[in-house]
């Protein structure tokens, strides 16, 4: 079977009335670009990956890219029971149909998709700003014509709902590229609404386009934004780390149990290194682990709103029956971990995790990694992600070619871990933040010393200093 994946792009509309469309406009250059990069990129590489791009035009969009219109465009509309790929509507239908598709590898998706609806129609008292009468009550194309002879109308719109939003709530294996139109806010601002785009949708990556100030990121589950200033470097970089990024290899995870393991007992039973719980103490007090507020759309009121932390951590377990590690809990505030305890690691078994007290930081796979690497030399791991200080001499690789959590990812943190000083090893991935493994026997002075001379505890590595200096202005100027 031959895995597809699905470029989506053009502008859509809803229809108002048989002569009236609200529209979200796009020609399809963006998804254009796109595909031709990563056919460029498979045809440059010497290994056949059984993938096939399949470049799936609007309407809006179609004789912007109609030379590059092939078979399967066709057969996959009427496999979706369409004929045009033009409204909102056709939309929705393509998406529910790619989710259902078992070779649907990857959705990216710069469409321009209509955010809002009719609602209803209907005329206003002017004077007195109350309603006068509803001209229509169930607007779109089968609704009556509407006559300009009548004078002025007011046409009430609600949101559509968010069909990206959708995708890897059904399909986790789905690799996802979303896109955000953003306008004139500042590089911070930009940051947060499309880190928060991408929780939301729990994209791969996200391209964020800001109009107004002409520049261009694209923001990873890392939580760390590459910056441009000219499209087409930046759509150039984006289908590189799609290509890369799109067959890594990722772990499940089954929770066998609800009880979690009680960090502070276990080194006071001798079970864990002291050591351990004095560094990760030291990494909450001074900030390491900050954390961020998102929203849970499962959860009602005040529980709607998670203050989350990035990174990861966790030590080897002795003399304990049952599970012989512990890790942080994934998609949680770790700030308040030494209370509410960490995952046990029940088993580890090629691809399969089994775990008690929730699902493990997706970090937890290079934590196994490192131990099978370093053996008896260490006995627990931090990672934080917050920026090198100037004039460390710690490794540095890349993290740009890899997901966090995934089997390459965690090879290239083994592969770059250095013995910095006796017990104490560690690199840095850039753009992301260190890996910091050490042995039980290591004094945590020596060890939070370290760190501290190494890193900035008080900064998180997210992008947005560099998005500054790609745009040539400095901090706060936006």
């Amino acid at each position: 079977m031959t895995n597809k994946v699905y470029i989506i792009c053009g502008g859509t509309i809803v229809h108002v009335a048989p002569h009236l469309d609200l529209s979200a406009q796009a020609k399809g250059s963006v998804g254009l670009n796109i595909y031709d990069n990563l056919r460029i990129i498979e045809d440059a590489v010497d290994h056949d990956r059984n993938v096939e791009f399949v470049l799936v035009p609007t309407a809006m969009a179609f004789y912007q890219c109609y030379n590059y219109i092939e078979d399967d465009y066709w057969a996959l509309l009427k496999s979706a029971g369409l004929n045009k790929l033009e409204t909102y509507t056709h939309m929705k239908t393509l998406i529910d149909h790619l989710t259902n598709l078992e070779d649907t590898k990857g959705i990216i998706l710069p469409a321009a998709i209509c955010d809002y609806e009719p609602r209803i129609i209907k005329t206003i008292d002017d004077s007195k700003r109350i309603l006068k009468s509803i001209v229509e009550s169930n607007p779109g194309k089968k609704a009556k014509r509407l006559e300009t002879s009548k004078g002025n109308i007011s046409l009430e719109i609600k949101p559509t709902e968010k069909l990206v939003h959708k995708i890897r709530r059904r399909r986790k294996d789905i690799f996802l590229v979303s896109f955000k139109t953003l306008t004139g806010k500042s590089v911070e601002d930009n940051y947060k609404v499309g880190l928060r785009s991408l929780k939301d949708n729990k994209s791969n990556l996200v391209f964020i386009n800001d109009i107004h100030n002409m520049y261009n990121m694209i923001m990873t589950p890392e939580e760390y934004m590459y910056s441009f200033e000219r499209r087409d470097s930046a759509i150039v970089q984006l289908s590189e780390m799609i290509w890369d990024r799109m067959n890594l290899t990722y772990h499940r995870t089954v929770v066998k149990g609800k009880k979690r393991a009680n960090i502070r007992k276990l080194a006071q039973e001798g079970h864990i290194p002291h050591n351990f719980v004095t560094v990760l103490d030291h990494l909450i007090s001074s900030g390491a682990y900050a954390t961020q507020e998102f929203i849970d759309d499962s959860k009602e009121g005040s529980e709607k709103f998670r203050q989350l932390s990035v990174g990861h951590f966790g030590c080897k377990v002795t003399g304990k029956k049952g599970y012989h590690r512990i890790s942080s809990v994934r998609s949680s505030n770790h700030k308040e971990v030494l209370v509410k305890g960490a995952v046990k690691i029940l088993s580890e078994d090629n691809n399969l995790i089994t775990v008690s007290g929730g699902k493990p930081s997706v970090g937890e796979h290079t934590q196994k990694s490192i131990y099978d690497e370093l053996g008896d030399n260490v006995d627990s791991i931090v990672h934080f992600h917050c920026p090198m200080k100037e004039g460390s001499k710690v490794n540095i690789v890349s993290q740009k070619p890899y997901q966090c959590g995934t089997d390459e990812c965690a090879l290239n943190t083994q592969k770059g871990m250095r013995e910095m000083e006796d017990g104490i090893y560690a690199v840095h991935l850039e753009g992301h933040g260190p890996n910091i493994a050490f042995s039980k026997g290591i004094d945590p002075d020596k060890i939070m010393n370290f760190i501290n001379e190494n890193w900035d505890l008080s900064k998180k590595e997210d992008g947005i200093e560099n998005a500054y200096r790609v745009m040539g202005i400095k901090k706060g100027e936006l």
